[in-house]
């Protein structure tokens, strides 16, 4: 049959959207990445927002007008009961399969119970790893390798967690065994991902995280390694370890560091269980060894009983630490968290909020970008450009804009910065 898949959200969701790929595409059918040629109709959801949960919604309307669907992702265990009236309220005839985070192996089997006419929901909290399958990678050279699944945590905002549950860690053996597969198949970039990979083997009774990445600096090649989204309540407890182990050529000096709010008293409210100062040390040692590094952070703008004097705090913070990547959102309540129950901000106020940081980052990445002019730096070219352009990282894993064709796609090269742009600089390659 010809399926066609749609994909949103996270990395690790991307990861498993790779791999329903791989298992339908071995039991003989084939990926196609135009909807009209389709008859099954994938959507892997996220529902990590309130915009992306509408945004879900109205695919689902559009992709049920095929005659089947499979559903997947974050909204099939928590929201499954509006994925079937938004389904059947779309088209009546639309047979309907879901696949929850944690059973995406079943994807053949609903397949085939649809082509018999079966509709078929698999919703299990049983754990599964979601590694070391077949899998069709949307990345020529990247390879996305999630190492556990859930988290620790239990913040009030979160609507993930209601779907993916307490933290699971892969088996370290495994995850080595992926890398490895994927770089005999020709890739460069090694994207680590989870919800937390800070948290990775804590639920055994210990993080594992550094011993993980000391195994993956073992393994042989040339090669670069992407540490995915880690928790400072984590992090905290290894970070100097961490620092010696990315000395290593092999890892990005990349930091993602989800701090939400530079208010304790918000992070509180959040029950994210750290203080303010304590990301503020994580930053400084990082950076002390790695001055160059790339710092990237989460901040949730408006947040239930957020004062004026509240986003000042982040506010402040976001101009002393200085991240080079800074994801803000506007706080939407969730149905069925605790934050959901809260009396909300204005919208309007969460606005001017967001926008003041977004003005307030755009001025610090303009001048730090700057200092990179003239500058030569270390690349691998991992991606597509536009016009006659290709993409690449730097060992810090800034962009760096380079022009040429596919025939650079996985070299690693020497370029001179001729232009520094907000979001991205401009290299001639030297070497």
């Amino acid at each position: 049959m010809n399926i066609y898949i749609e994909s949103y959200g996270c990395s690790a969701n991307l990861s498993n959207s790779e791999i329903i790929a791989g298992l339908l595409e071995k039991q003989g059918n084939i990926i196609v990445k135009d909807i009209k040629l389709a008859e099954v109709a994938v959507l892997n959801t996220c529902i990590v927002k309130g915009p992306t949960f509408n945004r879900m919604i109205e695919r689902l309307k559009l992709l049920s007008k095929k005659k089947y669907i499979i559903v997947s992702g974050c909204m099939s265990n928590v929201y499954t009961k509006k994925i079937i009236e938004t389904v059947k309220e779309s088209n009546k005839k639309c047979l309907l399969g879901l696949v929850s985070v944690n059973s995406i192996k079943d994807t053949i089997n609903v397949l085939n119970n649809l082509k018999q006419g079966k509709e078929t929901l698999i919703i299990s909290d049983k754990k599964s790893e979601n590694i070391c399958l077949d899998k069709i990678s949307t990345e020529k050279i990247i390879s996305i390798v999630q190492i556990s699944e859930g988290c620790l945590g239990k913040c009030s905002y979160c609507a993930t967690k209601l779907a993916k549950g307490n933290l699971f860690s892969f088996e370290k053996e495994k995850i080595i065994k992926q890398i490895e597969n994927d770089l005999s198949q020709g890739a460069k970039e090694i994207w680590l991902t989870s919800q937390d990979c800070g948290a990775y083997g804590k639920e055994k009774g210990k993080y594992e995280l550094v011993s993980l990445l000391k195994e993956i600096s073992k393994i042989k090649g040339k090669f670069k390694v992407r540490l995915g989204m880690s928790n400072p309540q984590h992090v905290k407890y290894f970070i100097d370890n961490l620092i010696e182990i990315f000395k290593n050529e092999k890892f990005f000096k990349f930091l993602h560091l989800p701090i939400q709010s530079g208010s304790d008293k918000i992070l509180k409210e959040m029950n994210r269980p750290y203080k303010v100062l304590e990301v503020e040390k994580i930053i400084e040692k990082f950076r002390s060894v790695f001055p160059d590094s790339v710092i990237s952070t989460d901040i949730i703008a408006g947040y239930p009983y957020e004062t004026e004097k509240d986003f000042n705090e982040t506010f402040d913070l976001i101009k002393k630490i200085q991240p080079e990547v800074l994801n803000i959102s506007k706080y939407w309540p969730m149905q069925k968290t605790k934050g959901a129950l809260l009396k909300q901000i204005d919208d309007e106020v969460k606005k001017e909020r967001a926008t003041k940081l977004m003005n307030l980052h755009l001025k610090i990445i303009q001048e730090k970008n700057k200092l990179f002019f003239d500058k030569e730096l270390k690349i691998l070219v991992d991606r597509d450009g536009f016009s006659n352009t290709m993409q690449a990282r730097d060992e810090n894993y800034r962009i760096v804009i380079i022009n040429g064709g596919k025939d650079l796609l996985g070299k690693f090269l020497k370029v001179k910065i001729k232009k520094a742009m907000p979001h991205y600089l401009f290299g001639e390659i030297t070497k």
